[in-house]
């Protein structure tokens, strides 16, 4: 039996058998049996082979067992003839191994980046390798797999060549876009055996954003009329807030009059808004104070804002001055000019 005695996992090859008579008489009625012990052998009638004479024909095999392949021949004729040979073939392939990376936990609207690593352990080049990354429906892909073309939550890309012992690296953006187990999995096929296949998941998390700004009077304000102070809590998270509390407290010498934008309690130096039920995803709530400063200085006020573990506070000091409509004269009178107030 004569052919290659390597073979790449999968491929077809073609070999040579050669039943020779060196005898010098006929071998009637020749039959030649291939894997005669398997559960399914094929044969081949020859016929009759002279004194010295041999036959020819050709098998082809294909290699579909990984590490080693071996080829039995039978063959047999009348008169008890009966002969066979064997050959050891080498069989290579591919091992493809992958590794998939990405963050564990993400917070929604926010970018994960993600990296994939393909490397082939095996005795053999896997050609053609098709590749596909199912994308979870809850993300949105922003880029990085060069060549890669997007059908609907499918990545799919084609990988020419790989040979044993290359690596390639991958790298890509994901937009977070809906909560829960946003599940990642990979696949890949090629020739020689060539197949891989994992999944990751990452656990979006939506979180409440607030962010507070404080809008005093201008300075100067006036003292004995009402000013206003305006608080702007806006939540530019992913999911809503609750229990907003909201509490202005101001310093000696100006004292809260009266609220707007929500119900609130106002007693001597403070203002205890009632509690906010929630403020949605990209929402805002305006509560404004209404104040009066008993005399002129620079006063202070701070504003307090919690829900659950987020705690906002703003301190600032409002400058006051006499009334306007204060006036100053001049009179003149002989050698001096008096002044009065």
């Amino acid at each position: 039996i004569d052919g290659p005695d390597e073979v790449v996992f999968g491929q077809s090859r073609t070999y040579q058998v050669r039943v020779l008579n060196p005898g010098d008489g006929i071998a009637p009625n020749v039959v030649f049996t291939l894997s005669p012990k398997s559960s399914t052998p094929q044969t081949q009638r020859i016929g009759d082979i002279p004194a010295g004479k041999e036959a020819q024909f050709e098998v082809e095999l294909t290699a579909q067992d990984r590490g080693g392949l071996k080829i039995h021949g039978l063959v047999t004729g009348d008169l008890e003839l009966r002969a066979d040979a064997t050959k050891s073939i080498r069989v290579t392939s591919a091992k493809l191994e992958t590794v998939f990376s990405g963050p564990q936990r993400k917070y929604q609207d926010t970018e994960g980046v993600y990296q994939l690593e393909l490397a082939n352990r095996g005795t053999a080049a896997s050609e053609q390798v098709a590749a596909t990354l199912q994308l979870p429906a809850g993300v949105e892909y922003l880029g990085g797999i060069e060549g890669a073309e997007q059908r609907g939550n499918q990545l799919r890309w084609m990988i020419n060549s790989l040979s044993p012992g290359v690596t390639r690296e991958y790298e890509f953006r994901c937009r977070m876009n809906s909560t829960g187990k946003q599940a990642f999995a990979f696949d890949c096929r090629g020739t020689a055996a060539g197949e891989a296949k994992v999944a990751i998941h990452t656990e979006v998390t939506a979180v409440a954003d607030l962010v507070m700004s404080v809008d005093d009077p201008p300075a100067p304000a006036p003292v004995g009329r009402e000013v206003p102070y305006e608080i702007v809590i806006r939540n530019r998270g992913s999911k809503e807030a609750t229990d907003v509390q909201a509490v202005v407290q101001f310093g000696h010498g100006i004292e809260p009059k009266s609220v707007q934008g929500h119900t609130g309690q106002v007693v001597t130096g403070q203002v205890v808004f009632d509690v906010i039920e929630k403020i949605a995803a990209g929402d805002q709530i305006v509560l404004r104070v209404l104040a009066v400063a008993e005399k002129p200085g620079n006063h202070r006020f701070r504003t307090e804002v919690r829900s659950g573990d987020i705690l906002l506070v703003a301190e600032e000091a409002t400058r006051f001055l006499d009334h306007e409509s204060e006036r100053i004269s001049s009179r003149s009178g002989g050698d001096r000019a008096e002044q009065t107030r």
